[in-house]
């Protein structure tokens, strides 16, 4: 559900990040294609390396992460086991082995943190440039003021909205994968742990995983429904803040005439 939540905000900002000097773009690209169109650039740019070495950490890590979960599961298993067998030795090491299954989990967590920030932080950076190398070059800058389908309030997608685009593009990508690597691997721990149902007659196997799946769909598209509706309303909101920063911006350029005027 918070997958899908971070997807209507990034529908509404990859809608507003079209190339500031280039006209809108067509709506009948979808957001991956629009937002493929600014990654690609990057990882073929002179920074690939450093694009790819991110990227790939942030996989690494991510499998790390769930590895790390699964084991802690299995070590929930293990020490309940151990109290109920009233096994001092068993326990006290299960208890070190928690211990250093919780700082490795934290130390990957920090380390996938830090890979992730990195990463949007680099693809902002780098897309900034390339964005303002194209809205500068041959007076487009210009030029765009005088195309009825000109992308409006360049100076804020250039400077706002690549860094929600970046950010929603790298943590709706690692939550994905998160949590198809998640299903992977705790559905054979669930399916294990269910009991056989039966519905009309019929022996229904994994209750447990059928439910869980059951639920993820409902509130997913529960959530799907009520956010949908917001994706224009961000796009309009939007607009109207870049609008209004615009005139403001004006206002203080010509405070002294404004100011002479009492306006």
């Amino acid at each position: 559900m918070a997958a899908l939540t971070k997807f209507c905000i990034f529908h509404a900002i990859s809608h507003r990040m079209g190339d500031p000097g280039l006209a809108a773009p067509p709506p009948s690209q979808g957001p991956f294609r629009r937002n493929w169109r600014m990654a690609r650039g990057w990882y073929a740019s002179e920074e690939r390396r450093v694009a790819w070495g991110l990227t790939a950490a942030t996989l690494v890590l991510t499998l790390a992460q769930i590895g790390t979960q699964l084991r802690l599961n299995l070590w929930h298993r293990d020490f309940f086991n151990a109290l109920e067998q009233r096994d001092p030795v068993q326990s006290s090491g299960q208890v070190g082995l928690f211990l250093l299954l919780a700082g490795l989990s934290m130390a990957i967590a920090v380390s996938q943190l830090w890979a992730r920030q990195m990463l949007a932080l680099r693809w902002r950076r780098w897309l900034v440039h390339h964005l303002q190398e194209r809205w500068l070059a041959d007076a487009c800058h210009y030029r765009m003021g005088l195309l009825p389908d000109a992308a409006d309030n360049p100076d804020q997608r250039i400077s706002e909205n690549t860094r929600w685009a970046t950010v929603m593009a790298v943590d709706l990508a690692t939550g994905l994968l998160h949590a198809v690597l998640t299903l992977v691997s705790f559905a054979g721990v669930l399916w294990v742990l269910s009991s056989v149902v039966r519905l009309g007659g019929v022996a229904v196997p994994g209750s447990l995983v059928l439910v869980a799946v059951l639920y993820a769909l409902a509130g997913g598209v529960l959530t799907w429904l009520i956010g949908r509706p917001l994706v224009d309303i961000n796009i309009r909101r939007n607009q109207t803040e870049s609008d209004h920063r615009f005139a403001l911006v004006r206002l203080r350029e010509s405070a002294e005439a404004v100011a002479l005027i009492r306006g």
